[in-house]
């Protein structure tokens, strides 16, 4: 994806840009444009190709966004899609995209063989180069600390 950093050094921010392009084909109609800007890793700004106009999340980043939804830069931002997404989805699709496999995933409850848990849950994901992935967690165990690899 495009990526920009700026640094401020006098109070040393650091503002970024990231462009993503979401698609599960290579028709035109299925690819999404995301740019996002962060300040300090906060996303002020995102614009959608699919909404065509960009979103504040911040008092700034409302700012910007009423100030470029009403400027040239919209249509600079609009046609991006077609500069930064089409142009590669097909190399991207090709090499990416048509390789991809849903990873499989399974829960289940096991006694361990020692310890002090009576019970053990274990997730399990198949991943897609073939590994298999396992947790283990014990009937204490707090799931938010240990999600299962995915």
């Amino acid at each position: 994806s495009d990526f920009s950093i700026i640094c401020l050094s006098a109070t040393l921010s650091i503002q970024t840009r990231r462009n993503r392009c979401v698609f599960n084909s290579t028709d035109p109609k299925d690819i999404e444009l995301i740019a996002s800007w962060y300040y300090n890793k906060m996303e002020v700004n995102r614009f959608t190709s699919s909404a065509g106009k960009f979103v504040g999340y911040t008092e700034y980043g409302v700012k910007n966004a009423d100030f470029w939804n009403n400027g040239p830069f919209l249509n600079t931002m609009r046609a991006e899609k077609e500069r930064f997404c089409q142009h590669n989805i097909g190399i991207w699709y090709s090499n990416v995209l048509s390789k991809s496999v849903q990873p499989t995933v399974r829960l289940h409850s096991s006694t361990p063989s020692s310890g002090h848990h009576p019970a053990m849950l274990v997730c399990s994901a198949n991943l897609c180069n073939g590994s298999v992935q396992r947790t283990q967690l014990g009937f204490d165990s707090c799931l938010t600390h240990h999600p299962c690899p995915v």
